[in-house]
C-alpha cells in the first residue's frame, strides 16, 4: 500500500492527452483515500516557477534525493489508479508534509 506523503513514479499525462511521460508525484490524499484503488497527487517538476503554486522541495525534506531541484505545484491535483504507479521513490518528512497541505489548502480559500 502506498502512503500520503510518499513520492512516486507514474507515467504524467501531457496537456493534450496524447502521451505521457513517467514523471514524480506526491501522494496527498490520505489512508481512507488510499486503501481504494486510487491515490490523489500533486505534480513534482524541475521546471521551477517559484509563484505562488510552487512548493519548493528539498533534500533534507525528504528521504532521498531528487536528481534535480524541484517543486511541487499545489494547483496540478489529479487522482490516479494505483496500478500505475511504477514504483515509490521517497518519502517526505511530517512537519514539511503538514506546510505542503497549508500551502494546498491556502488555494480554495
Amino acid at each position: 500500500m502506498y502512503n500520503q506523503a510518499d513520492i512516486i513514479i507514474v507515467p504524467f499525462p501531457f496537456s493534450n492527452l496524447r502521451g505521457s511521460k513517467l514523471r514524480p508525484v506526491i501522494i496527498i490524499s490520505n489512508s481512507i483515500v488510499n486503501r481504494r484503488n486510487d491515490v490523489i497527487v500533486a505534480q513534482i517538476t524541475s521546471n521551477l516557477h517559484s509563484d505562488e503554486f510552487s512548493f519548493k522541495i528539498t533534500d533534507s525534506k525528504i528521504t532521498s534525493i531528487l536528481f534535480y531541484e524541484s517543486e511541487i505545484r499545489c494547483h496540478k491535483l489529479f487522482t490516479i489508479d494505483k496500478s500505475l504507479i511504477k514504483k515509490k521513490i521517497a518519502g517526505m518528512d511530517d512537519f514539511t508534509f503538514k506546510e505542503l497541505i497549508n500551502k494546498i489548502k491556502s488555494l480554495f480559500n
